[in-house]
């Protein structure tokens, strides 16, 4: 929510484009959807394929490990999605009537959260 300097809410579009982007939150939310390990993976094939044709090798099997090792490394900025929901739980559960149902149902998605990640 963007407030003013007279204390109210501010409904114009554009200054809370504005302030939104000059944010430090834009960055994690900009870092958690773009689809990184996908183009890392299409960058890595094409690599793969050059590399082929320029020497008549295949890759290594050292060179493929840290590929991979790459790719997971990049799926690392999935995780500033947990910075924003849990800024979101904190926010919200302070407005709430009943912040215990609130407090569960956290615990029940960072449980399904974990699980998942598990998984």
């Amino acid at each position: 929510a963007v407030v003013s300097t007279q204390s109210t809410g501010v409904t114009d579009v554009q200054k809370i484009k504005e302030n939104y982007m000059a944010t430090q939150d834009f960055s994690f939310d900009l870092a958690a959807v773009l689809p990184l390990c996908i183009s890392y993976g299409v960058a890595m094939e094409i690599y793969q394929h050059t590399t082929y044709l320029l020497t008549g090798r295949p890759v290594e099997a050292s060179m493929i490990k840290n590929i991979l090792i790459g790719e997971a490394t990049l799926r690392l900025f999935k995780l500033a999605k947990f910075y924003s929901m849990r800024r979101f739980f904190e926010s919200f559960g302070s407005r709430t009537n009943s912040p215990g149902v609130m407090r569960a149902f956290c615990l029940i998605v960072y449980l399904l959260l974990s699980i998942h990640w598990v998984a």
